[in-house]
């Protein structure tokens, strides 16, 4: 079966991980020829075996990529048997035979976005994400969350939805506890809804109630003026000679940023499947996360959960950072969580869904010959 794979809105970072996972589970599978379209900037990466990278021409912005994958991309996949679509968005005219992934809650309808829920960008992602869901083969929802967040949109279907939960594609780092610190590990890009000035409060607190390391926030500036004001903030509170802000990590920096701290910390007020919490437990680091629907659902019953108040998060934190406490119960229960996400369960969904779509026709589209190589 030869698969085509829409991945030009991929981006370092989770979304990336997400993509090689998924493309070394396919790979793996068997008896799969898989073409994975994607920006210049992904030319060179090594997707796995029977996998390929297919470079498409730089994209001016989101009107531009939305109009190629709209156009462009269906006439190129016409001669595939199924196409696998991760971001969001199916290619309308070849639906039929595709297999689409939802993997963000922005894109959804929940109460916790209506702020920006009249920003045209958003709108015309709902809008898209509504049509996809409707009209693609097969929908595929990252959690169990996000696809009770989507009912309204998949209700009507045919065929009900799928979950399929990725894996964890860091090598975890082996955790030495005498050598892992007192350090506060954040992951993520540095947007509004990841809430980085509540950890920045919240660690404020703890560091002046009991004895701390650093607090260490990995991830690229992904909002302006964003940077500056949480800057101004540690300056403030009287921590910016504990905080670092870290950038982007490689993926052998953060296995090691994991493995060498003493927790892992989440604010965030939005998240469909939250993958740091994960890769954090999968190295055996306590979690420190927000008791919400996303976070219990990859979690369990190994995450250290506050309510949403910057007192509760910091008396989470001071628990997490209590080896004595905790100890070896908790980073047993946080590898036995993790080992429940495989990414091989998630090669086998995927291939079932594809296998039921491939071959379908699309509604007044006579084949061609294509795809350009």
């Amino acid at each position: 079966m030869r698969v085509a794979v829409e991945a030009t809105s991929v981006a370092p970072g989770g979304g990336l991980s997400f993509l090689r996972g998924a493309m070394r589970a396919l790979g793996e599978q068997g008896g799969l020829e898989v073409d994975v379209y994607a920006q210049p900037w992904l030319a060179k990466e090594q997707l796995g075996p029977h996998v390929r990278v297919l470079v498409t021409r730089p994209f001016r912005g989101v009107w531009h990529r939305l109009t190629w994958i709209q156009s462009e991309f269906p006439r190129r996949t016409a001669e595939y048997d199924a196409i696998f679509a991760p971001g969001n968005l199916a290619p309308l005219a070849v639906a039929a035979k595709t297999v689409l992934f939802v993997q963000n809650a922005h894109v959804v309808p929940q109460p916790l976005w209506h702020g920006e829920y009249t920003a045209t960008k958003r709108r015309l992602q709902r809008l898209l994400a509504r049509l996809s869901i409707r009209r693609a083969g097969r929908v595929l929802f990252i959690s169990e969350t996000l696809k009770t967040w989507a009912r309204q949109y998949w209700c009507s279907n045919a065929t009900e939805p799928g979950v399929a939960h990725p894996g964890v594609t860091l090598m975890a780092e082996s955790r030495c506890v005498s050598r892992a610190g007192r350090d506060v590990l954040v992951v993520g890009n540095l947007v509004p809804h990841k809430r980085v000035d509540r950890t920045l409060r919240a660690f404020a607190l703890l560091s002046r109630r009991i004895p701390v390391g650093r607090l260490r926030i990995a991830g690229s500036d992904a909002s302006s003026g964003l940077m500056r004001s949480l800057r101004e903030f540690t300056t403030r509170e009287g921590i910016a000679q504990k905080v670092d802000f870290l950038g982007f990590l490689g993926a052998d920096a953060l296995s090691h940023a994991y493995a060498s701290s003493g927790c892992y910390l989440s604010t965030s007020a939005l998240e469909a499947f939250p993958l740091p919490p994960l890769e954090a437990i999968a190295a055996g680091t306590p979690a420190v996360v927000p008791d919400t629907d996303p976070f219990r659902e990859v979690c369990g019953t190994a995450g250290l959960y506050f309510a949403d108040n910057d007192e509760a998060i910091a008396r989470r934190l001071a628990d997490a950072l209590d080896e004595t406490r905790w100890g070896s119960q908790l980073r047993r229960k946080a590898r036995e969580r993790a080992a429940m996400f495989s990414w091989p369960a998630f090669g086998e969904t995927l291939v079932s869904a594809l296998t039921g779509v491939a071959g379908r026709p699309s509604p007044g589209r006579s084949p061609s010959v294509i795809p350009a190589r």
